[in-house]
């Protein structure tokens, strides 16, 4: 056998190594691309699911408001400690925090649909995906992290001091440390919470892109 052959055969087995190597290529961007789409829908359909449950709860809570202050019952929860407009406006701002969340979830979702229609480079989209979900977390901790030690802070407040005027004295202290101590609870509890509703989907979002950055390396 010639060299010429020997060449010509060498070049056939590395032509067909390299078609193979790029359809195996294209299979495995198929795959990341199909399980990528398939998390970000399952992104979007709890992010409604959220939607609808924080508009619904916000809505009825800031409507509840003036009705149970208006409400001719004098017999209520905490009765002994706050009067009705104090109950109503807790209520109230209880109510306007749900809708802030419920607001801020819609926008993320509407970001969220945005890039996956506008974006034509995947990875692109699951950065922006997860920067998306690391906010969502971040505002459903501190959310509840806020605005229940204002609430449970003001509850005391008006339970110490409910058969004395207001004095600088041990009860401050107490109401401080009962306000740092229940901001570090509600934030430890939001964190384990949000982290078990969007960290598995975070962690997947991730490995793809670690994929797709795997095989432009390779190529």
């Amino acid at each position: 056998m010639e060299i010429h052959d020997l060449k010509s055969i060498w070049t056939k087995v590395v032509d067909s190594e390299h078609t193979k190597y790029q359809v195996d290529q294209d299979k495995v961007q198929q795959l990341i691309h199909k399980k990528s789409n398939t998390t970000i829908d399952m992104i979007k359909r709890k992010l409604i699911r959220k939607q609808w449950l924080l508009g619904i709860i916000g809505s009825v809570t800031v409507l509840l408001a003036p009705v149970f202050y208006y409400d001719t019952d004098s017999s209520y929860f905490l009765d002994s400690i706050l009067s009705k407009f104090e109950m109503s406006l807790i209520y109230f701002l209880m109510g306007v925090i749900i809708i802030i969340a419920f607001i801020n979830a819609h926008r993320c979702y509407r970001k969220i649909v945005d890039y996956q229609k506008m974006s034509d480079n995947l990875k692109t989209t699951l950065e922006q995906t997860i920067n998306i979900l690391n906010k969502i977390m971040k505002h459903g901790v501190y959310s509840d992290a806020i605005g229940i030690p204002i609430f449970g802070t003001w509850i005391l407040y008006r339970s110490l001091f409910k058969e004395a005027s207001f004095a600088f004295d041990h009860r401050i202290l107490l109401l401080i440390l009962f306000a740092i101590g229940l901001f570090i609870l509600k934030k430890y509890i939001g964190t384990y919470l949000q982290n078990k509703k969007f960290r598995p989907f975070i962690n997947t979002l991730e490995k793809c892109i670690s994929d797709i950055e795997y095989i432009e390396k390779d190529t």
